[in-house]
């Protein structure tokens, strides 16, 4: 498998032929035909199939061709360092979010370092709100944030992708399916955080008290480690974006708790300021993000509305 085929690949889905696909690359049709079917090959699988007169990817095909894309889009920012080497130094902060720089920023991180090992690299942890103004402050070079709503000029907000929320908590807990959608309901469990300011604990509070569901003593405990170690412990539920718990989830130590919110999803977010000059190292980072978390179905219309949690009304 090589880049030639991945860019064979990427051409023939978009262009939706090989004759075109041939034309773009600069390369025979029978070459076309010969470099997909060597990826074939070497991947282990069928790419295409027969449906009537046209060919389509098969499921195989499009898991392939999404991290085809990936790959070719990485490829591109290496290219396009040729010559930049002596550009990427000095200093690049960064002002983001603990749980997304745990879950979804270190191997990007990994990454960058690598291209870029002259580059001073500092992190700033910041919440959503304190992010905002450091970057209107010009006191980060970028933000990396979930989704406040409002973003007044000099800022640039890029959306990245939408992370849901879920009420999570021990399978050894008992919990009737009705718990969280009936008014009036009185479970006694506390309901556990990492900060009684965070965006998804203040959006679960206010749907409780609309529902008027009593919980027990709400606990603060600090991040999401400890967090979870309780859940795991049976001592409470949490409501939080699920990518903090994937891992628990897979292993069955903790469990997806219905409630009448139905689907909520939390906006992520790449956050600029339009009159700060961008860095080399800057630039690349952002693209690098962009690459890395960047959901190509995600639906930008009301975006900035539809995953703020401030903007939302729960049921």
């Amino acid at each position: 498998m090589n880049i030639k085929q991945l860019q064979i690949l990427d051409a023939v889905v978009r262009l939706g032929s090989y004759r075109k696909a041939a034309a773009e690359l600069h390369c025979s049709q029978s070459t076309i035909t010969f470099q997909l079917k060597n990826l074939e090959n070497s991947l282990g699988c069928f790419l295409f199939e027969k449906t009537g007169r046209h060919m389509v990817l098969t499921p195989a095909g499009k898991t392939a061709l999404k991290e085809a894309q990936k790959i070719l889009a990485s490829h591109s920012v290496l290219m396009n360092l040729k010559g930049s080497k002596a550009s990427l130094t000095g200093r690049l902060k960064v002002g983001v979010n603990e749980t997304l720089l745990e879950f979804m920023l270190i191997d990007v991180i990994k990454e960058f370092r690598l291209l870029a090992p002259d580059v001073f690299f500092e992190v700033e942890i910041l919440d959503a709100y304190r992010l905002k103004t450091k970057v209107k402050d010009s006191e980060v070079d970028i933000g990396i944030t979930f989704n406040t709503g409002d973003y007044p000029a000099p800022l640039i907000a890029l959306p990245l992708t939408a992370s849901p929320l879920g009420l999570f908590a021990s399978p050894t807990l008992s919990i009737s399916e009705s718990c969280f959608f009936l008014p009036g309901s009185a479970p006694e469990l506390p309901l556990i955080t990492g900060s009684v300011k965070s965006g998804p604990y203040k959006f679960f509070k206010r749907f409780l008290d609309r529902r008027g569901i009593q919980l027990g003593k709400t606990m603060q405990v600090g991040n999401v480690h400890v967090v979870k170690a309780l859940l795991e412990g049976g001592l409470g539920v949490s409501y939080l974006p699920k990518i903090c718990v994937e891992k628990e989830l897979a292993a069955g130590s903790l469990v997806e708790v219905p409630t009448g919110l139905g689907e909520i999803d939390l906006g992520l977010l790449l956050l600029k300021n339009a009159n700060k000059e961008e860095s080399a190292a800057a630039s690349l980072l952002s693209r690098m993000i962009r690459t890395k978390l960047l959901d190509p179905n995600l639906k930008t219309k009301d975006f900035f509305e539809r995953t703020c949690l401030m903007k939302r009304k729960p049921r």
